[in-house]
């Protein structure tokens, strides 16, 4: 009897045996291609030995197999990725100056239009026309700083930019900028041509660059250059060696949704609707808020039903290796930010329309989750208690009025609107949307919180969420492992950063926080 003539289920289970391999499909990053996890090429000769036997396999190498992505990046790109880098950087700084004076151009059309997309823009364009101009003033207004999710808040931003550039046309808008500039930066008096060269980048965060691309942004990376006083010398395609010594100390990664991205778009239709399970390992740190790159994959889950996206973010291999401090340090203030961010992007997923169930993100504590554990409960149940605790006190009048929003905001222990609660989801493991694959801490009980505080002033809950204790590490371990030096504790008395002092939230003086 041939192979043709075997009962049907018996043909399927020689297929399972021999298309499913361990560990799946592992993207290359510098070939572009799916291999084994050994990196040995995948072995599909069996699709083509009969008409029948193709007809039937076609669609099980893909859908038998989880499809693995991790952070990387081709060296063709890495001096274009440095190019990206550093004009969405001056992007991004240059459309803050910008947004500090566009109070003046908030109409109600261009409310209206950013509002009806974005509903919780509104705050911060509330806080715009409050304060049309911040010329000769310290209290500045950081868009970025709106607590919502902050690639929604990009997002928000651009579309800000662009209505404005249509109510009132390019002249009007190119003056107000030009104005900013000048006054953040009176040194630098020349203008550029075009200012929009510097804020309009139609590039995604995620995306790639073609080499046609990386030519051209070198290109517009040598106006802004000229623009900001230096010689219009940058061409990385011609003095590659120079800006590798350069730029040496950085590490231009792409994430693995961003490889996994631009891996689909180039996929045929037919073939990325077999797909059942993609996992991305965010085992390093990338660029480009690579924490909001979940949302360049909601197309492909709409598409496709049935896929299934993992992102797996390493604690120690990529979390806390954002904010490394001293020497042998990690900066603790800055690892709720950094976490958040994550949870927080995650957390925004389904209502920027993710189907239910497509996507879930995993904190990874390997390889020491009990380490992992330890240093949830000390750096993330302690914010989110806190900022819950806040607010609740606020609520209660403790403060003695209402706070306004940049009170709110700007305070030391507000860092997301949505952190809290998806601390809560991580906590309840409810929903697969955000896990663990450690214990991530008992949470405080926030009644309790709130009446052992009650008697705390505006400044003194500042005071107390900067009292972290320090996480060491040995760079000889790999990954790096934070060791036992949790120095300061939670009766000593502290001056927080000169952050702090801004918006009249903390006065420049210590406060003992007992």
């Amino acid at each position: 009897m041939s192979f043709h003539h075997l009962p049907p289920e018996i043909r399927v289970q020689v297929y399972k045996e021999y298309f499913t391999q361990e560990g799946g499909y592992h993207y290359n990053h510098d070939t572009g291609r799916l291999t084994l996890a050994d990196g040995d090429p995948i072995d599909l000769a069996l699709i083509s030995t009969s008409r029948l036997i193709a007809q039937e396999t076609r669609h099980l190498p893909l859908s038998l197999n989880t499809v693995n992505f991790s952070t990387g990046c081709p060296e063709r790109l890495k001096l274009a990725s440095w190019c990206i880098y550093y004009l969405m950087k001056d992007s991004a700084r240059h459309s803050r100056w910008a947004f500090e004076h566009f109070g003046l151009l908030l109409t109600p059309e261009v409310y209206q239009t950013v509002a009806q997309r974005y509903p919780g823009f509104t705050r911060i364009m509330d806080q715009m026309i409050a304060r049309p101009t911040v010329r000769n003033e310290f209290n500045f207004l950081y868009v970025s700083h709106s607590g919502g999710v902050p690639s929604v808040v990009r997002d928000a931003s651009r579309l800000l930019l662009r209505t404005v550039l249509r109510v009132h046309g390019h002249s009007r808008v190119a003056d107000l900028i030009y104005e900013s500039w000048e006054y953040q930066c009176p040194s630098h008096r020349t203008r550029l041509p075009d200012p929009f060269k510097v804020l309009f980048l139609d590039h995604e965060e995620w995306a790639m660059p073609s080499k046609s691309l990386a030519k051209k942004l070198a290109r517009k990376l040598a106006d802004i250059s000229k623009f900001r006083g230096h010689p219009p010398d940058i061409d990385f395609l011609r003095r590659p060696g120079d800006l590798r010594s350069y730029h040496r100390h950085l590490k231009f990664r792409y994430s693995a949704a961003a490889a996994a991205i631009n891996f689909l778009k180039q996929m045929p239709r037919n073939m990325r609707l077999r797909l059942r399970k993609v996992r991305l390992l965010e085992d390093q740190p990338s660029l480009h808020g690579a924490s909001g790159h979940g949302r360049g994959l909601i197309p492909f889950c709409v598409e496709n039903p049935s896929l299934k996206v993992e992102r797996k973010v390493s604690l120690f291999g990529n979390l806390l290796q954002v904010h490394q401090g001293l020497p042998g340090t990690i900066r603790a203030s800055g690892v709720p930010g950094v976490i958040s961010t994550w949870l927080v992007e995650a957390w925004g997923l389904p209502s920027a329309g993710m189907p239910p169930g497509s996507f879930s993100l995993v904190i990874d504590g390997e390889p020491d989750p009990d380490r992992a554990s330890e240093i949830f409960q000390a750096f993330m149940q302690r914010p989110a208690a806190l900022q819950t605790a806040f607010d609740e006190a606020s609520a209660r009048g403790y403060f003695g009025k209402t706070l306004s929003f940049l009170k709110r905001v700007h305070h030391p222990c507000y860092l997301l609107e949505d952190f809290p609660r998806a601390m809560d989801l991580l906590n309840n493991k409810d929903d697969p949307l955000i896990t663990s694959n450690f214990h991530p801490g008992d949470p405080w009980d926030i009644e309790q919180t709130v009446l052992d505080r009650q008697h705390w002033d505006y400044v003194t809950w500042g005071c107390q969420w900067y009292s972290f204790p320090d996480i060491g590490y040995d760079h000889n371990d790999d990954p790096i492992i934070p060791k036992d030096a949790f120095t300061v504790g939670e009766n000593h008395t502290y001056t927080p950063s000169s952050g702090a002092f801004k918006h009249g939230i903390l006065e420049a003086q210590p406060y003992p926080l007992d």
